[in-house]
């Protein structure tokens, strides 16, 4: 990248933080002091390079979407989490079902606008 001299990708355990594995209900749930310096921010704002920023192309040609439609199936209230829910590396298990059915993103025209051919698969 232009006007880094050096590229810092974050491979290795000091980067990260040390919970791997966690029973803890609350284990896996980010308490948001870190405020936007989550993900790749957190990197940029200790001048370390991410490989990969959000919404990078991982491709060497682009992409043009159009007639993309947002569905609400199901408006989920918030409740509590369950005790008993399971904890696993990305949070609590609730959470997931209340994601997955609260929301359906649907692309209906994807255009390659690049001389490079390629494939691509929009991602939320």
């Amino acid at each position: 990248m232009p006007g880094f001299e050096e590229e810092i990708l974050p491979n290795s355990s000091p980067n990260y933080n040390d919970l791997i594995e966690s029973t803890d209900l609350f284990g896996w749930q980010a308490d948001l002091a870190e405020g936007q310096s989550i993900d790749y921010r957190e990197f940029e704002a200790e001048t370390e390079i991410s490989p990969y920023e959000f919404a990078s192309p991982l491709t060497y040609t682009a992409f043009v979407h159009s007639d993309i439609e947002f569905t609400v199936l199901l408006s989920a209230a918030a409740h509590t989490l369950s005790a008993e829910a399971k904890v696993l590396p990305g949070g609590n298990v609730e959470l997931w079902g209340m994601l997955v059915v609260t929301l359906m993103v649907m692309v209906k025209k994807q255009q390659n606008v690049d001389e490079v051919p390629g494939a691509g698969v929009p991602q939320l």
